[in-house]
Formats: structure tokens, C-alpha cells, sequence
């Protein structure tokens, strides 16, 4: 009887599982040699490659079930490489296929031949072994051997890992790396393993592994007088032997003593014998600080037993050849020998030597700049720097090496090209000196983290980047085009308004019968009564800003303190002559001087009130809106300032981060506080800026004769994630003042009542010029015109600060929405601050505003710092250092309530972002984000600073030795 059965395929790891199915159980007597048969074919290859794509497979599983049942009733493993050897070991008779033991039997032997080979140098053994424990979590492993161009015999080992999912690094490469050393590989220096998720470009993630063997490992330790790698070598060496040696040192002199294991108790151990094979050992090593060693032939009656004592048989006493030397390691430190200092550090950083010899342990690198010593440390797993800083600055400040003024700390995961912290100590006064970068310290190989190298079975090459699609933004509206809609059916309906052809033809089912065109004496009311509306509308519109105009300006003059005039008493005015007016009561021409002195109590009130100053500057400004208040007001507050004082020699950009985070006032103090003085600072803070933002304030706005000594960047990851939508960039790019950018000075930018042409005529060639003739024309006759800019103030400030309309923005920015009652009253200073007392209270915040966590932020949406913010950023470095401009980005502080591991994840890519950025284009990174994050009394809410915060910043940022501050 035949049954029909269906085969159902799948992948996971390097095992392909097969799964055989038919309205009864399909006897695995007949399914399975059938596919063995097949496997075996020289077709075999080509059906796996079909089935499973460029996936290596190690090993098939079929299955064996009813349709109807949920479990398999057998299951049977194929190793295909004994398929393809000459005897396959597969079990074909049905008695022994029904032994319980069998299979397990034949994998145990199966692994064991596989990690023979693999401790060969076998590439695809290496892969087959290591896919034994990873194909369970469906990682498929690739191999590749690259000999290295030293000229040498060594070789790199590339091992793909291919998985669905992104691997957790701190999860997986541990155990990756601990069952590849267990090989003890001969012949390879080196190790990369990377992870890539289907379907992605670029690697996940890459780690370097050190493949130096454990006996190569235990000897470099050995060589500097270490007495456990000491131990740990001659045991190796005298295990076969069964004899096993205990060493400790005293005055110079290495003690040995040697006895049997577990044979032999009751005699020690040929000293002939041992002599063979320890002398030429030691002899190799010649340690350092050890010039003579006394070996001990020694036995113990009681083996097992602990508290016994062992009697001493035999004792020779030998001298080293070439014995290194008598100085000690820490005498050698202390005079700066690199290889003494990097043996203390990985000694004091690997307490266990059975872990450093599993994983490979803690590396150091040293880097010596000036009176700097740079140490970079490294490992499997980032070393964690609250315990790397504290060994390391212990042991230089005992140390105490001369003309060393500090050190510079750094840790990574090892094959990382960039730091994942750093720190910094000073053990003397120092001067400044020019940072260096942490890949000065120790460069990784390029191809080994770049995302230009790609990895294939047998190959490595290296292609561009793959950049990500830009997606467009797709409409979501809906509502607005119904209101669309309703109001057009509406104006055609009431006659006046026709549907455009175009509109017609697209919206062919929407058409009303509304459109004959109307008749002309219903356009002439529907006009006169249009104009004489808007005349009426424009005459009291335009008288009551007039009176309030003259009504604000004598209150202003009424409450601010006047300036004392000094008049001279040389005449009065009963003595001035009646020559001295004229028919209009004027006064002549003459030379007479009024002197005056004013006190400096109006001016400290007109920098205080930095908001009144901004929107006077804004109302009088001639330059075109940017449809963004904040920005008319600051800029045209800016520009006042540089007209009257000079650009500031800082300028602060970013986003409300910076408005709110930086201080200008406390920085200059605390600048002149360290000898920084007469050092002006303003900030340029906007509200959901940007990096393209801040662009183009920097690039296009401002002139070169604007721009700063230096500019400080505050801000954070959110600005860069170029996946968001960019409301804020966007309404500026609409604006009239970012169309005339095109190749113009913005200073030259006039608003249309200031236009100014050679012919004023009708004769002009483009539509614009026509079109500010008639508005120039037109604003004659209107007395609301000439009060525009005052009428937009109004509107902006008045109105709708007083009518609050969510609904207006459906998707409103969470920067935007977390407001304090404080920040709606607090305004600007004079320096572009934003001082907010405010203290962020958890408790008491989150009754009145939602806990918006970190996946449904939409600031974090689809998190990607490649795109547009990211060439925005290169584009800045670049103009900057044309200009000699240095940039120093501060990553500003966040509390621990906001910092969610789903924004901690984005805000440490982007950190590692930042770093690397920092190595490569001369960015000074500063890393504050973590610092007072349960110190809720310096914020004013998750993300934002208050004015206390501020100043801690401020204090912060003068101390920085990292910042080229000027004099």
C-alpha cells in the first residue's frame, strides 16, 4: 500500500530539518534511505543549495509523523560529511535504527571527529563545530582563512554568524569565544567573528579575538617572573609524567619542588628526569628578577592527605645562563618600559588566569603623548570602568613615574574602533595639550570593523556601504482633505468660484453641478462688498495698533528709569534770542552740545529682559520670516548684538537641550573664574532643532563675520535620528526667508516695503518685481500695512499663546509637549538663556503629564543616524574647519526616568556614533548624559535642564580641559 507523503523544509542554523508527513506515519525504513540516496547523489549539493541558499549545512534531520499527530513518532539525523566518506555509519537495518543509544553514540563520535579536524586548522570543522551549539538558537556559521601580509606564517579566522535576530553580544560572544580558544588553533594570530542579520548590509556587530595559544599566553607571563604561569607551564610540561611541581620565589632565587601525583608516593621523582625536562623550559624564560633556581626531590606518604608534610629526598641548585637581569618589574615601570608596564596592568586586570587563558582576558595598549599616558583596555566583553580606573590610577600613583602629569583610561569591546568610555586623571598641574585620539592608542585592522567588508564562503571583499532607502512620509491627514473638500463644494456653491480643469479631472466623481460660471452682476456685489469689508477691517485694525503702539511706547517710557541729563548752565531759556527758531518753531541749526550720563541700571534691565528685546529687534528687523518666532526673535536679537558689540566668541546651538542647559552668564564667570576672561557667550538655542537646523543657521544664515571663536553643540541622540519626521527644519524651508538663501546674504534680505530697484516702473521683467510695485502702491492707501510687523507680533504672541489648539498638530513632538507652567511665563534673557526654576519632580509630574516611554517615542522612531541629519552634520564639520572653527558637541544630561533601556539602547549607538566621529573629523565629544541622572533638583522635567542644572553644566564645560578654550 502506498502513502502519499509531503515533505515540509526548513533551515535553522547549519541543520536542515525535513519533516515527512502523510495520512499515516511514513516508515522511516523506507523515507529515510531514500533521502540518504539522494544526499549522497552528485545532485545532492545542488537540491541542498536550492533548498538552503549560500547556508552551509552540516547536518539534515527528518522527521517522521501523521498528519493528524502534533509530535514526530521518529526522528533520524544525517551528518552529511560521513555521508560523502566512504563508510557512512549509517544505521540501515531496522533493529538498530530502534536502539535508543544509537544516535547519541554516533554524535558523540561524529563531534569528536569534528573537533579534531577543527584543532587542525580545518576551516569548515572549525565551522562545524562551532555551529553544534549555536544552530540551536538558528545561527548559521561561515568560515574563511586570510593569511595576514606580515610576511609571516599566521593566518585570520573569519567566522559568519548569520542569525533572524540581532545577537545580544554580551550574551553569545562569550561562549563563542571560549569553545573557539578551547581549540588551541596553531597557526592563527587572530580571529573576527561577525554577527549579520539576514538580510542586512552591514554587520551587527564585530569582535576580535586573540588566538595567541594558552601555552604562548602562560609563557609571556612566565618571562616577567609571574609564579602561578610559572607553575602552571612546568605542570603542563611534566603532566605526561604524572609529576607535578609547586614553585615560589625568594631573594632572586625560583624554588621548585616536585613529587609524584598519584603514583610512587613513597619516592620522589627522578631527579634526572626532571632536570631533562624543566631546565630547558626555564632556561627559555629566564625570568625577569630571577637569577638562579633550586629544584627539590621531594615525597609524600600520604598522598591524599593535606596536613601531612613533604620529606624532602634530593635538592639541586642551578643558575640561569642568560638570566635577564636582578631589576624588578616595578623598577623597570617606573622607568617607562612598555612591555613591564603592560604586564603589571593585564596582571592586576586578570586576577583569573583560567579565565584569561578561556576567553583571551583583559589586553592593554599604551599610547605616551607629551606628559599624557593613554591606556586602552579591552576585552570580550567591555572591562567595566568603575574597576578598570580604580586598578589603573592605583597603580601609577604608586608608581609614580617621573614627568607622567596624567592618564587618559579608555574601554571597548575588542574590535571596536572607537572607545565605549573614557577617563581622565591628573596627577600634576598640567598644561593643555591637543587631544589624541583613542585610535592613536591602538588601531584595529580597517577591514576587521568596517562595514565595507563583506564576507562570503571563501571570500572576503569589500564593497560600499549600503545606504538606506530614504522612505517617503506618507499622507495621514485625512481629515484635512475632507475639510478640503467641504470648503471647495462650498465657495462653488455660493457662485463666485469655478473648479480649475485640472481639479475636475482628478475628482471626477466629487463634482457638484455647481459649476456654470456666475453671472457678472453677482461678482460685482460679492466684490464691492469684499472691498469695502476689508477697507473697514483695515482702518480699525490699523488705528487700534497705532494707539497701541503710542500707548506702549509712553508706558515704556513712564516705567523705565530715565537717564540723567546734564544740561550747561552757560544760557537759558529766557535767554535765547527769538533768531533761534524758525517760522515753525524749531531751532536753527547751530553748534550747541547736550551732555548726558546715563547709569548702567537701564541697560542691566534691557539684557535682562531678553524677551522684550528679541521681539523689538524681530518687529524692526527687515529680514523675511523663517516661520518660526523663536528663530525671527534670536536671530534678529543676535544680529543687534553683533552690530553693537561684535560676534560672541561662543555661540551655543541646539535644540531646547541647549536653550535651557547652558548658562552664558555663569560660563563666562566660571571661564574668567579659570583665566578665561573678557570671553562673551551667547546662546542660539531653538526649540526641536535639529542637525539640519543648526546647519543651516551656522552655514547659511549667519555671515562669516558672524560666527564664533567656538561653537558648542548641546543637544542629544534624538536630533540625529534621521528616520523622524523634521517638523521644525521643514516649516523653516517654506519660509520666504529660506527661499531668498540662494546665494545671498541674509543682511541683504528686505521685506517688500523696502524694495528697492533701479526701474520703478511697469516695465520689470519678472512677476516679483510687479508684485512689490502694486504691494508698495497699495500700502499707500492702507493704514493697516505700514503696522504689519506689529500685527504679526501680536498675532503670534497674543493670540495664539492665549488659545491653546492641539488639535491643530495631531502628532505633536514629545520635546514639545512636556512643558512646566514656569516655561510658559519664564522668558529669554538677553543672551538667548532660558532660565526655568522649575524642579522635576517624578511623583507630582507624571499626575499631570503621560509616561511616555522609549518605543513610543516618536523622537526614537525607527532610530537611524545614516541620512540626511548625518550629512547635515558632515557638511558642518566641513564649513567649520574651513573656517578654523572648532566644534564641541556635549551630549547633555537626562535623567534615569527617561533613560528607559529602549533609549539607553539608541543613546549608546549613538554615543558609539559620536566617538567615532570624534576620531575621525576632529569633534570634541562630550559625554554628559548620565551625570546628575538622579539628581531630579537640577532638571526641570525627564529631559530638560533648569536653571540649577544649567550652571552645573556651565561649571562643568570651564573645567573641561578638553575644550581649546582662548584667551
Amino acid at each position: 500500500m502506498s502513502i502519499r507523503i509531503r515533505l515540509r523544509v526548513r533551515t535553522r542554523g547549519n541543520n536542515l530539518h525535513i519533516l515527512c508527513e502523510g495520512s499515516q506515519c511514513p516508515p522511516a525504513v523506507q523515507v529515510v534511505p531514500r533521502l540518504v540516496e539522494v544526499f549522497k547523489s552528485s545532485q545532492g549539493s545542488d537540491i541542498l543549495q536550492s533548498l538552503t541558499g549560500e547556508i552551509l549545512i552540516h547536518r539534515v534531520i527528518i522527521y517522521g509523523k501523521a498528519v493528524a499527530e502534533k509530535r514526530p513518532e521518529w526522528i533520524e539525523p544525517i551528518v552529511l560529511a560521513r555521508l560523502r566518506s566512504k563508510s557512512s555509519g549509517f544505521p540501515e537495518g531496522e533493529n538498530e535504527q530502534k536502539l535508543p543509544g544509537n544516535h547519541d553514540r554516533e554524535e558523540k563520535t561524529t563531534i569528536t571527529n569534528y573537533e579534531s579536524l577543527a584543532r587542525l586548522g580545518d576551516k569548515n570543522a572549525i565551522a562545524i563545530y562551532l555551529s553544534e551549539s549555536l544552530s540551536q538558537w538558528g545561527v548559521s556559521v561561515k568560515s574563511l582563512v586570510q593569511k595576514l601580509p606580515d610576511g609571516g606564517a599566521s593566518q585570520r579566522l573569519w567566522l559568519v554568524c548569520n542569525c533572524p535576530w540581532s545577537l545580544d553580544p554580551h550574551l553569545f560572544a562569550e561562549p563563542i569565544v571560549k569553545r573557539l580558544r578551547d581549540l588551541d588553533l596553531v597557526g592563527f594570530r587572530e580571529a573576527v567573528i561577525r554577527s549579520q542579520v539576514d538580510g542586512e548590509a552591514a554587520p551587527d556587530w564585530v569582535l576580535l579575538v586573540d588566538l595567541t595559544r594558552k601555552q604562548d599566553l602562560l609563557a609571556d607571563w612566565a618571562k616577567w617572573g609571574d609564579l602561578e604561569a610559572i607553575t602552571r607551564l612546568l605542570n603542563l610540561s611534566l603532566a605526561a609524567l604524572d609529576i607535578e611541581v609547586r614553585a615560589n620565589v625568594k631573594d632572586s632565587t625560583l624554588h621548585l619542588f616536585c613529587r609524584w601525583v598519584s603514583r610512587n608516593s613513597g619516592i620522589a621523582p627522578d631527579k634526572h628526569l626532571i632536570l631533562t625536562h624543566i631546565a630547558p623550559i626555564l632556561e627559555d624564560l629566564a625570568p625577569q628578577g630571577i637569577t638562579s633556581y633550586t629544584v627539590y626531590g621531594v615525597k609524600n606518604p600520604h598522598l591524599h592527605s593535606t596536613n601531612s608534610e613533604d620529606t624532602l629526598v634530593w635538592i639541586d641548585w642551578l643558575k640561569f645562563n642568560n638570566h635577564r637581569g636582578e631589576t624588578s618589574i616595578f623598577d623597570l615601570a617606573r622607568q617607562e618600559n612598555r612591555e613591564a608596564l603592560s604586564f603589571l596592568l593585564q596582571k592586576l586586570l586578570n586576577p583569573d588566569l583560567d579565565y584569561r587563558l578561556a576567553t583571551g582576558g583583559v589586553r592593554t595598549k599604551l599610547c605616551r603623548k607629551q606628559d599624557l599616558l593613554h591606556v586602552m583596555t579591552e576585552a570580550v566583553i567591555c572591562p567595566p570602568k568603575a574597576e578598570v580606573i580604580k586598578k589603573v590610577e592605583n597603580l601609577f600613583r604608586q608608581l609614580a613615574i617621573p614627568g607622567l602629569a596624567g592618564l587618559r583610561i579608555y574601554g571597548r569591546r575588542s574590535g571596536q574602533s572607537s572607545p565605549l568610555w573614557s577617563y581622565g586623571v591628573d596627577f600634576l598641574s598640567r598644561k593643555r595639550q591637543p587631544a589624541v585620539s583613542a585610535k592613536e592608542v591602538q588601531s584595529v585592522p580597517p577591514e576587521v570593523n568596517s562595514t565595507k567588508t563583506k564576507v562570503s564562503a571563501g571570500v572576503a571583499t569589500f564593497t560600499p556601504e549600503a545606504t538606506p532607502t530614504q522612505k517617503g512620509d506618507r499622507f495621514r491627514l485625512l481629515w484635512y482633505e475632507q475639510v478640503n473638500q467641504t470648503l471647495s463644494n462650498w465657495l462653488c456653491r455660493s457662485g463666485l468660484f469655478v473648479r480649475s480643469l485640472s481639479q475636475s479631472n482628478l475628482d471626477r466623481d466629487l463634482q457638484t453641478s455647481f459649476t456654470a460660471r456666475p453671472s457678472l452682476k453677482l461678482t460685482l456685489v460679492w466684490a464691492i462688498l469684499g472691498l469695502l469689508l476689508a477697507a473697514s477691517v483695515d482702518w480699525l485694525v490699523g488705528n487700534s495698533l497705532e494707539s497701541i503702539t503710542v500707548s506702549s511706547e509712553l508706558n515704556t517710557a513712564a516705567e523705565n528709569s530715565l537717564p540723567e541729563l546734564y544740561i550747561p548752565e552757560t544760557s537759558s531759556l529766557s535767554q535765547q534770542e527769538e533768531t533761534d527758531f524758525d517760522a515753525r518753531g524749531f531751532t536753527r541749526p547751530g553748534e550747541s552740545k547736550i551732555e548726558f550720563w546715563q547709569d548702567n541700571n537701564s541697560l542691566l534691565d534691557s539684557r535682562n529682559n531678553g524677551k522684550t528685546a528679541a521681539i523689538l529687534a524681530a518687529a524692526r528687523s527687515d529680514i523675511p520670516s523663517f516661520n518660526n518666532r523663536l528663530v525671527d526673535e534670536k536671530l534678529a536679537l543676535y544680529q543687534q548684538r553683533v552690530a553693537q558689540e561684535g560676534p560672541p566668541d561662543v555661540l551655543i546651538v541646539g535644540s531646547s537641550r541647549a536653550m535651557r542647559g547652558v548658562d552664558p552668564k555663569a560660563l563666562e564667570t566660571a571661564l574668567a573664574a579659570e583665566g578665561y576672561s573678557n570671553i562673551e557667550v551667547f546662546n542660539f538655542g531653538i526649540n526641536g532643532a535639529t542637525a539640519q537646523v543648526v546647519d543651516l543657521l551656522l552655514r547659511r544664515v549667519l555671515t562669516p563675520k558672524q560666527l564664533p571663536k567656538l561653537v558648542i553643540w548641546a543637544d542629544g541622540a534624538r536630533a540625529f535620528n534621521s528616520s523622524r519626521e523634521d517638523r521644525t527644519y521643514e516649516a523653516i524651508a517654506t519660509s520666504a526667508a529660506y527661499q531668498k538663501l540662494h546665494g545671498e546674504d541674509l543682511t541683504a534680505l528686505k521685506s517688500n516695503n523696502q524694495l528697492t530697484r533701479p526701474s520703478q516702473n511697469f516695465l520689470a521683467t519678472t512677476i516679483q518685481d510687479r508684485e512689490a510695485i502694486v504691494n508698495r502702491s497699495l500700502g499707500k492707501l492702507s493704514s493697516l500695512y505700514p503696522q504689519r510687523e506689529l500685527l504679526k507680533t501680536w498675532l503670534r504672541q497674543d493670540l495664539l499663546d492665549s488659545v491653546k489648539l492641539p488639535f491643530l498638530n495631531p502628532y505633536t513632538d514629545l520635546n514639545l509637549a512636556i512643558t512646566n507652567s514656569e516655561s510658559e511665563l519664564v522668558s529669554i534673557d538677553y543672551d538667548g538663556f532660558l532660565p526655568l526654576s522649575v524642579r522635576f519632580d517624578p511623583e507630582r509630574y507624571y499626575q499631570n503629564h503621560p509616561r511616555v516611554t522609549g518605543a513610543h517615542d516618536r523622537d526614537y522612531d525607527s532610530f537611524g543616524l545614516d541620512g540626511q541629519q548625518y550629512t547635515a552634520l558632515n557638511e558642518l564639520l566641513t564649513f567649520l574647519q574651513t573656517h578654523s572653527i572648532q566644534l564641541v558637541f556635549v551630549n547633555t544630561p537626562l535623567t534615569n526616568e527617561y533613560l528607559d533601556p529602549v533609549r539607553t539602547k539608541y543613546e549608546e549607538k549613538f554615543r558609539t556614533h559620536m566617538l567615532a566621529e570624534a576620531s575621525d573629523r576632529g569633534l570634541i565629544f562630550l559625554d554628559y548624559a548620565q551625570r546628575w541622572s538622579t539628581q531630579y533638583e537640577l532638571f526641570s522635567d525627564p529631559s530638560h535642564l533648569n536653571r540649577f542644572g544649567a550652571y552645573q553644566v556651565s561649571q562643568q564645560l570651564a573645567k573641561d580641559t578638553r575644550i581649546p578654550w582662548f584667551k
